[in-house]
């Protein structure tokens, strides 16, 4: 059976969201945001320059990014409430997916009732996904949706910011990468030189990562290896 169609409507709107955060990321690269900006020690015969944005990244690049984590965040718990509802119980405010980086953590989680109620095959499903169980927490795709997801809820938007770099990188995003030819000064005659850009997650634990790829990333492990997980219990 399929899951319910509240997490497939969730997942369809963080797809939209993502779509819209596209266009305007290659929008963006495709408007020249890097340029040569002469430096202040430049004196007549003698300038310097240096490559830099001259454009800054525009803060809806950071507000969509937003609302596609929201949605993601949002399918889970829609999960956890959902889960209850096919075991014969009634979901209340406290219920929500748990996501936690220590084992104390995740036992509080459950105390405080945030899966009760679930039948407890669910429940073993939820515990194989924690990111405490994994060496490095901090690289669950669950916890990025969460951490990114709470500063965006309740500090300020996510930040972004043009990367660039003249080496090849190991990886491309062929889609957004955008590449230009600009010249510079380095103690000799000025030269071309090509740049490969992005556009980076300002804040941390996500810091430099692109930031389409990075919501396809997190939008493939919630539809492709977690929800899958309990398609069961919604016999």
């Amino acid at each position: 059976m399929a899951i319910p169609e509240n997490l497939a409507f969730k997942l369809t709107h963080a797809d939209m969201h993502h779509d819209l955060l596209k266009i305007a990321v290659v929008a963006y690269l495709n408007s020249s945001p890097i340029g040569m900006v002469e430096m202040p020690d430049s004196v007549p015969g003698q300038t310097h320059h240096r490559i830099q944005p001259i454009k800054k990244v525009p803060g809806r690049i950071g507000l969509l990014f937003g609302d596609c984590l929201q949605n993601l965040r949002s399918t889970l718990d829609y999960l956890v409430y959902e889960l209850v509802l096919a075991n014969g119980g009634t979901p209340n405010r406290k219920h929500m997916f748990p996501i936690a980086t220590t084992e104390d953590q995740y036992q509080r989680d459950i105390q405080n009732g945030k899966v009760r109620g679930i039948h407890p095959h669910a429940m073993m499903y939820i515990e194989s996904l924690q990111p405490f169980l994994l060496q490095i927490p901090k690289i669950s795709p669950l916890y990025l949706i969460d951490e990114l997801t709470n500063l965006n809820k309740h500090r300020r938007p996510i930040l972004a910011g043009v990367q660039g770099t003249k080496k090849d990188l190991i990886y491309d995003f062929p889609h957004i990468i955008g590449i230009i030819n600009a010249a510079e000064v380095a103690d000799g005659p000025i030269t071309e030189s090509t740049l490969r850009l992005w556009v980076g997650v300002g804040d941390e634990p996500a810091l430099n990562m692109e930031v389409v790829s990075l919501i396809e990333i997190l939008t493939f492990y919630v539809r492709n290896e977690t929800l899958p997980l309990f398609e069961r219990f919604f016999d």
